[in-house]
């Protein structure tokens, strides 16, 4: 039995998602080429383009991703889609096969799975010598048109009817260009050079703030251990949340035991109120000033 080496490892740091070395055993394959492992990288870079282009930090989970790509043996196997899950940083994990080559039946497939909206345009230079005068008419009436309509029609009859004022015209795929963008909640990122689509789940539970805002704390309470010269495998005694609101206390609440695994505490204190004789470091996250220490 061969080896199948992936290099993928998550860094402890729940801000920090990073490439490193774990062999993943595999049996009856062989090694894994070096190129699947650049694909691997080139997934994680894609997805975190669509988190910044969503607005979502890397430490925020996200309810749900979905890849597509015209070839997904690289993440069949289960070991390693958990890998990818957990760096991605997603409750769920959808990996499809999506065909690049032609687009029409690329954007058929992202349609029929509700992952996208569709816009169109005519093609002026096809159909202005069938419309001559009429020309502004067709387009004036094109501009109401439904697009989910035309789409459909047109890629089970292959041709449209559109009516504008003293006439009518027949488009065909040849007249029509369509883009697409991704479809409420989903924010949706792109690589035709490596024929990946991705799309991420904006949807955000409470459950999902509440991991998002332990995490954006742990980030925090890391660097104030940094900036007091703590030893960064030392288990310290405490770290202190002060001046949340009642809504977020009752969140982190659930959340302590992972808060203190990532910093490296024995204990979370979290109060509404500051406490005597701690020493604290006033931190903003998303627009809420909060306090923390840590000794």
């Amino acid at each position: 039995m061969k080896e199948k080496a992936l290099i993928l490892v998550l860094d402890d740091d729940p801000d920090i998602c990073t490439m490193k070395k774990m062999v993943l055993d595999y049996y009856g394959h062989s090694a894994m080429e070096a190129d699947n492992e650049e694909k691997a990288k080139n997934i994680i870079s894609i997805v975190n383009a669509a988190r910044m282009k969503a607005k979502f930090k890397r430490r925020w989970p996200v309810n749900n991703v979905i890849i597509l790509a015209q070839d997904t043996n690289l993440l069949e196997p289960n070991e390693l889609s958990e890998i990818l899950k957990k760096q991605l940083n997603t409750v769920s994990l959808n990996i499809k096969t999506l065909d690049f080559s032609n687009f029409l039946a690329k954007i058929n497939t992202l349609y029929r799975e509700k992952l996208v909206s569709l816009n169109a345009k005519l093609k002026i230079n096809k159909i202005a010598p069938r419309l001559k005068n009429d020309l502004n008419k067709a387009l004036q009436a094109f501009e109401k048109i439904n697009y989910n309509d035309l789409f459909n029609q047109l890629m089970s009859k292959d041709k449209f009817n559109l009516k504008y004022d003293s006439g009518e015209i027949d488009l065909s795929k040849d007249d029509v260009e369509f883009t697409y963008t991704g479809e409420t909640p989903y924010v949706m990122v792109e690589s035709d050079q490596e024929n990946i689509a991705v799309f991420i789940d904006t949807t955000r539970s409470n459950e999902l703030i509440a991991v998002g805002l332990m995490k954006d704390i742990a980030r925090n309470i890391q660097q104030l251990r940094k900036e007091r010269g703590f030893v960064p495998t030392e288990i310290l005694s405490y770290a202190h949340i002060s001046k949340l609101d009642a809504d977020d206390i009752a969140s982190l609440e659930n959340h302590k035991e992972e808060l203190a695994y990532f910093v490296r505490v024995k204990s979370v204190v979290i109060t509404q109120d500051i406490l005597q004789d701690i020493e604290y470091k006033e931190i903003e996250i998303e627009g809420k000033k909060i306090l923390i220490s840590v000794q």
